[in-house]
């Protein structure tokens, strides 16, 4: 993954990740964190998702931090 952009919408605290899709990428993992030290803490798609986007819904309010990680998984 090269390019994640990450963006809150004010009024529904929805945040929408967005990165580039990669070459032979079957699909995505997101996983959120509130720990910069343990990324992975949560993972928000259990199976893999195959379009370049998701919205983290409604959850974030406006003093948490959070911390996104997208991977690409291929089939095997």
């Amino acid at each position: 993954m090269t390019t994640l952009t990450i963006a809150r919408d004010a009024l529904t605290n929805d945040i929408v990740l967005r990165w580039a899709a990669t070459n032979r990428a079957d699909g995505y993992l997101v996983y959120r964190s509130t720990d910069i030290n343990n990324l992975t803490q949560t993972l928000l798609t259990p199976t893999p998702i195959v379009p370049n986007t998701y919205t983290d819904a409604g959850i974030i309010g406006t003093a948490d931090r959070n911390y996104y990680v997208v991977v690409a998984v291929n089939n095997p």
